[in-house]
């Protein structure tokens, strides 16, 4: 660690631990949707992605965090059902698409998936 590092916002320090106290006290969710997208570290992008709680961003999250995880993440809060629709068909990773089937509740995308 540098003496740098001091003067950074803890969600940018180079210590995993203080990254993640950082992250957990972070309110600015375009800072938030940035370091799920981003941040070396899978445990700190898939907390970061559960705190956005903005639709466009997690939208943004879903469809283009490269981490599956994180995309899990993201896709377990999203409402919009057509969002949701679409990921469940897109998507590159099976879970990914299996985890936003679990959140679909119109009976009528659902079946369309289906077929």
């Amino acid at each position: 660690m540098s003496i740098l590092d001091f003067i950074k916002p803890k969600w940018r320090r180079s210590d995993h631990n203080i990254r993640m106290d950082g992250v957990l006290g972070l309110g600015d969710e375009s800072v938030l949707a940035d370091i799920a997208k981003n941040d070396s570290e899978p445990s700190i992008r898939k907390i970061a992605a559960s705190r956005v709680k903005d639709q466009g961003r997690l939208v943004e999250i879903a469809k283009n965090a490269p981490d599956s995880k994180v995309r899990i993440v993201a896709v377990l809060g999203i409402d919009d059902q057509t969002v949701l629709s679409t990921v469940a068909k897109n998507d590159s990773d099976i879970d990914v698409r299996m985890s936003a089937v679990t959140e679909i509740s119109d009976q009528v995308v659902l079946a369309e998936i289906a077929k």
